[in-house]
């Protein structure tokens, strides 16, 4: 706390100056009886109090003459200080000096220091009396008036410390090693500083003016600037500290690098290219494990064949989570397109980065080793071909493979083949073939039994080496492929005849060339050019083909068409093909893709019967013989028909069921007289298999001899 001593004196003298005091300073003031008259001890003390001097922290305030006596009581006078504050003597009983401390408190304070009253002097039961014992006036001046204290000597008591605020801290971290620091007071004063080096202008500053300033500090070294103040001291000696922000001064660039790989995203990526597909230019880059880093940036630089490098695209705020690692730095499409006519196909781009720490300080990176080659034109396809491996390449069934065969303007990687048939996305995965990249490529897919008949279209998707790529193309420039994976309906195969020699139903004999089958054919035009291929079977066994297959005719659908076995086809059957076997067909229907359809088994059975009859004679015609209706007896093997050579025939008629083997006779009809020779019988089977027996010339004749007479009669002997 501040004391203010205030002591009675006689001494007049007049001090004109402003003092300063506050609650860190202790004063004494010196009150001095002015104008005394001699021999007028009534007059008041105050009348001569002035304000003698401030020295030595002691003001005497003298009463010429008076002598104090406080045994009786404590002298006291009252200060207006933003109240009555009242304030006891400390010394001067028994002297002429009254002396007077006034400790200041806390939030007193006075633009003026004046007592509260005239009255604001009392005794307290002290005296205060001359020689002759007469009691001084203690009457004091109005306060402000001719003779008061605020008016023989301006003191200001100031308890009040200035306000001090920050307003624009030190940039931080910054590279400013003279950096700027703004604040606003209430108060002027002098501005020190705890920061060592102080400021631009000294180690303190005078602030002549309230409101905001702004003080630059001396060059500062790197480094973190924590903990450090201001003061304002005013002109009462109240100092006020201000906390500065902490702040980092770092001048040091950051660390030489290297811009690290760049690549391309979205769309097709591939390395070394940009192409239309893509979206974004990515740049890695190396951030080092250095904390001035975070919060800093990175920008990106562009060079486009080797010509001068430029900023593109916004900096990039460095997360202080990659220190020590990398950073990925993102150019979009539109920062590429703005570049301007320097930006064309074809052109090679390279990049590297500025790293920029949070201090504003730089180091350009080493060129990265990645170059992008600008391609984003999409190739195009100059020829496609399509055939299936189908006997009839326009064609395919199912299991044939269809191929396409494509060429392109550039080299391309493996292009993509859709198969389509009757509009209809094949379900089977195609494969594709050629150098890839290359020029020339080609797709084939195996048709399956689900995919949906109808012609078969196309969409490739053919990307370059850059990753462009061309898709829904769907030109066949050559060919055409129809997929057919419908069988022909249903049938049962027709009848089956013999032909050549004697053709007896059901039976294949020795004199038969040919069995004739009949095929019914639907109205499909997908028949039309397809096959028919019989098909044999030997006493129920397994079926094979037999004969070569038989085109369709388009002339037939809706009808029949015959198909012909020769007999060369049969005895080609091998040895499961003998005498006595039962013989069945069907037939197998192909249409012109290759789709086939076996029919059912021909209502028809071939009993394979070429065995002839084993004839012999038995018993001749007598010869000559007058019968004219002779009978003959042979002996066969097998039952069968008989027929005969000779005109005449049988008795029966032209022939005889012959229904026993083993001996038989017959008779002839009635015959004329003559020779018979050359004359045969023919026992012809059930299967029309004949064998002919000659039969022993024979005579008829039924003439008597012409008439005699008989001639002479001798006896002999």
């Amino acid at each position: 706390m501040k004391k203010i001593i205030f002591i009675l004196s006689l001494i007049s003298v007049f001090l004109t100056q402003y003092v300063f005091i506050n609650h860190a300073q202790a004063q004494s003031i010196e009150l001095i009886g002015n104008n005394y008259v001699s021999g007028n001890p009534a007059m008041p003390i105050a009348s001569y109090i002035i304000v003698k001097n401030i020295t030595s922290n002691s003001l005497d305030v003298r009463c010429q003459k008076n002598i104090i006596d406080t045994t009786a009581g404590t002298p006291t006078i009252a200060l207006d200080v933003g109240g009555e504050t009242v304030v006891p003597f400390t010394t001067g009983s028994g002297t002429v000096a009254l002396k007077f401390n006034y400790t200041i408190g806390a939030g007193e304070n006075s633009a003026d220091l004046d007592y509260v009253s005239t009255s604001s002097l009392k005794l307290n039961s002290g005296t205060a009396r001359d020689a002759a014992g007469n009691n001084a006036i203690l009457t004091l001046p109005n306060p402000g008036t001719s003779g008061s204290l605020s008016n023989n000597k301006s003191i200001v008591v100031d308890t009040t410390a200035p306000t001090l605020s920050q307003v624009t801290p030190v940039p931080t971290p910054d590279n400013d090693n003279t950096p700027s620091y703004t604040f606003t007071t209430n108060e002027t004063g002098t501005l020190t500083t705890s920061i060592t080096e102080g400021f631009t202008g000294g180690a303190s500053v005078n602030i002549t003016s309230a409101g905001n300033n702004t003080v630059t500090f001396a060059t500062l070294g790197d480094g973190s600037y924590a903990g450090k103040t201001l003061t304002l001291t005013d002109a009462a000696g109240n100092a006020t500290n201000l906390s500065i922000s902490t702040f980092v001064v770092d001048t040091a660039s950051p660390g030489a690098f290297t811009t690290g790989a760049v690549v391309t995203s979205g769309g097709t990526v591939v390395a070394n290219y940009l192409n239309s597909t893509n979206d974004n230019i990515v740049v890695t880059v190396p951030i080092a494990d250095d904390s001035s880093l975070t919060g800093g940036s990175i920008q990106l630089q562009i060079s486009i064949d080797d010509g001068a490098y430029a900023n593109i695209g916004d900096p990039a705020t460095i997360d202080g989570g990659n220190l020590g690692g990398t950073q990925n730095v993102t150019i979009t499409d539109d920062n590429v397109e703005a570049l301007g006519d320097t930006y064309a196909e074809g052109v090679a781009l390279t990049f590297k980065a500025v790293l920029t720490d949070a201090s504003g300080n730089s180091t350009t990176g080493g060129v990265s080793g990645t170059t992008l080659a600008v391609d984003q034109a999409n190739p195009t396809i100059s020829t496609s071909s399509i055939a299936s491996s189908n006997v009839t390449e326009t064609l395919a069934k199912t299991g044939d493979t269809v191929t396409l065969t494509i060429a392109t303007n550039e080299n391309i990687s493996s292009p993509t083949v859709a198969f389509e048939s009757g509009s209809v996305t094949v379900g089977n995965a195609d494969t594709v073939t050629g150098g890839s990249p290359g020029t020339l490529f080609t797709s084939a897919y195996t048709v399956d039994a689900s995919d949906t008949d109808g012609t078969v279209a196309i969409s490739v998707t053919a990307t370059d080496v850059a990753g462009n790529t061309t898709s829904g193309f769907t030109t066949i420039s050559a060919g055409s492929v129809t997929v057919d994976t419908a069988s022909p309906g249903a049938f049962t195969t027709g009848a089956v005849v013999t032909s050549g020699g004697t053709v007896v139903a059901n039976y294949l004999n020795s004199t038969n060339d040919n069995i004739v089958v009949t095929v019914p054919i639907a109205d499909d035009s997908s028949l039309t050019g397809g096959s028919i291929q019989l098909q044999i079977s030997i006493d129920d066994g397994a079926y094979a083909n037999i004969g070569d297959p038989a085109t369709i005719d388009g002339g037939n659908l809706g009808g029949t068409q015959n198909v012909t076995i020769t007999d060369d086809n049969v005895e080609a059957l091998g040895d499961t093909y003998a005498e006595g076997v039962a013989l069945t067909f069907k037939a197998v229907l192909t249409d012109a893709s290759g789709n086939s359809t076996t029919g059912g088994v021909s209502g028809t059975t071939l009993a394979v019967d070429q065995a002839n009859p084993v004839l012999s004679q038995v018993t001749p015609v007598p010869t000559p013989d007058n019968d004219n209706t002779p009978s003959y007896t042979f002996t066969t093997n097998e039952t069968g028909t008989l027929t005969t050579s000779i005109t005449e025939g049988f008795t029966g008629g032209a022939s005889v069921n012959i229904t026993s083997a083993g001996n038989n006779t017959v008779t002839f009809a009635t015959l004329g007289d003559g020779s018979y020779a050359g004359k045969t019988l023919t026992l012809t089977d059930a299967a029309g298999n004949a064998t002919n027996l000659s039969i022993s010339t024979f005579v008829v004749d039924t003439a008597s001899p012409g008439a005699f007479t008989t001639g002479a009669v001798v006896t002999s002997g």
